[in-house]
């Protein structure tokens, strides 16, 4: 990014490395220095859609972290599956007991190998994961499959002021905009 150059996704192992490195305070980071919020956007986007009630059977929680969006949206659903990078994240996001599965994984490895071993999700939330993707493509088109008719499909991205040819842009700060 430093040099002017858009790679489609960042080096092996750098995202994992990372946040396994970032995990001990990621969850203070954001929720006190940041003022996050995205937890409680897509909570809200989701008990709009699902309940305790009429919940969700399966919501994919891609890029889950430390978990902190799954006490959040746990109870609109039957199953919660939880799938990141970063081993360190994982450990913290199993302390919150409310993931029915957790697996360590690259995004597009799970959709295209791992995920059929699981319910086809209701819901599948993607919270500020895709910054670290560059082109979105391969991501989309391994989850694409893998949907029912009725599944609701939550993610955020970064906005990308001046648009390229690509479609997306690796910035200073090693996150893509879209």
């Amino acid at each position: 990014a430093l040099y002017g150059k858009n790679l489609p996704m960042p080096p092996e192992g750098y995202v994992e490395e990372l946040f396994d490195d970032y995990a001990n305070r990621f969850e203070s980071h954001l929720v006190e220095q940041l003022n996050y919020q995205v937890p409680i956007l897509i909570e809200s986007v989701l008990r709009n859609r699902f309940s305790a009630n009429q919940p969700a059977g399966m919501i994919w929680d891609l890029g889950c972290g430390t978990g902190l969006l799954g006490p959040r949206i746990s109870d609109v659903c039957e199953s919660l599956l939880g799938v990141d990078l970063s081993a360190q994240m994982l450990l913290r996001a199993e302390q919150k007991k409310c993931y029915t599965n957790l697996v360590q994984s690259d995004l597009v490895s799970f959709l295209l190998h791992d995920a059929r071993s699981f319910a086809s999700p209701d819901a599948v939330v993607i919270a500020d994961t895709l910054v670290y993707l560059g082109d979105l493509q391969p991501f989309f088109s391994a989850l694409q499959p893998l949907l029912n008719p009725q599944s609701t499909v939550i993610f955020t991205i970064e906005h990308m002021e001046e648009p390229n040819n690509e479609g997306y842009q690796l910035m200073p700060t090693g996150r893509y905009t879209h």
